[in-house]
């Protein structure tokens, strides 16, 4: 057991090497295919509602950054102009 002042609270730490990390990324990858993210895709090109294949890509585990990926590919990344008056 860790005393209360130690610096990671009593959460033990895990490192995660390389090895491991390359791992973690192939079952994250292989959990799925890419027909959720390429329906959303199609849904955006259609001007359709892309909420349910929003759904659809997070019920099969696609992450935030594959979702929003799509919307950027399909619109581009959002920047904010910046001007003096």
């Amino acid at each position: 057991m860790t005393s209360p002042s130690s610096p990671n609270g009593g959460v033990r730490s895990r490192s995660i090497t390389p090895d491991r990390s390359l791992t973690l990324a192939a079952n994250i990858t292989s959990r799925y295919d890419d027909e959720d993210l390429e329906a959303l895709d199609e849904a955006c090109e259609r001007g359709a509602n892309a909420m349910p294949y929003i759904v659809d890509a997070v019920k099969a585990d696609a992450t935030l950054g594959e979702i929003m990926g799509v919307f950027e590919e399909r619109y581009g990344a959002y920047s904010e102009e910046i001007g003096l008056a």
